[in-house]
């Protein structure tokens, strides 16, 4: 098992080799395929969200399967000082979320779909269980949410089909009122252990981050060119 469902990942990965299932609640919902990512918790619509996200689902492999996996933090990092890089990703991860519709359509198609009112119901929740997951990082991350984080947030609502009442109920789950969301702070805000501050502390206290930053872009490059 490689992340899940209900746990807080703090990982991006790359499958390099084989077929992984998505699962919810023990039901298969979709395949991810080689050169497909895992986790990527909306970086596709330019929502940069540092430290953990809550899973949404449970990725398992299907057959003998290897992932390249980078820390969320510390990959964020590495597009912050490399636009090019960034913005290859971003592109890759866009075309990525078009195949992994694709791979649902085919699923649904191929009769492993034993009850497809039910399956659509679980992606349905999936879907919602993704997107609060995603606002209640961005709402934990202040400067994040506040510089273009909501306008990325309607961007991935626009790509994922996410409707004012599914928003509204994200962010009553996660505590927040729509007009603290829009204001961009709320009465007694205080950040996560992983924040912004500390979390920016940390990685500027490493020794070696340039190591990190620029190997992790040498393995990018070797991929995708």
């Amino acid at each position: 098992e490689i992340v899940g469902q209900g746990e807080d990942n703090r990982y991006v990965r790359l499958v390099v080799q084989g077929e992984l299932e998505v699962l919810r609640d023990g039901r298969i919902t979709y395949m991810i395929e080689e050169a497909s990512f895992v986790s990527e918790s909306g970086l596709h619509a330019g929502i940069m969200l540092p430290g953990s996200v809550n899973s949404c689902c449970t990725v398992k492999a299907k057959t003998e399967s290897r992932c390249l996996t980078w820390d969320r933090t510390e990959l964020l990092h590495l597009l912050e000082v490399d636009s090019n890089v960034h913005r290859s990703l971003q592109n890759a991860m866009s075309w990525d979320i078009v195949r992994k519709l694709k791979t649902q359509r085919l699923l649904l198609s191929s009769g492993r779909v034993e009850d497809p009112e039910s399956w659509t119901e679980r992606r349905q929740q999936q879907s919602q269980h993704r997107y609060t997951a995603i606002l209640k990082n961005l709402l934990q991350h202040n400067r994040v949410l506040n510089d273009g984080g909501r306008e990325n947030l309607q961007n991935y609502r626009i790509i994922h089909h996410i409707e004012d009442e599914d928003h509204l109920a994200a962010l009553k789950e996660c505590g927040w009122t729509p007009e603290e969301f829009e204001l961009g702070r709320r009465p007694g805000w205080k950040p996560s252990a992983d924040s912004d501050g500390e979390e920016s502390e940390a990685m500027a206290a490493k020794d070696e981050p340039w190591t990190v930053r620029w190997y992790l872009r040498a393995i990018y490059l070797k991929l995708f060119g």
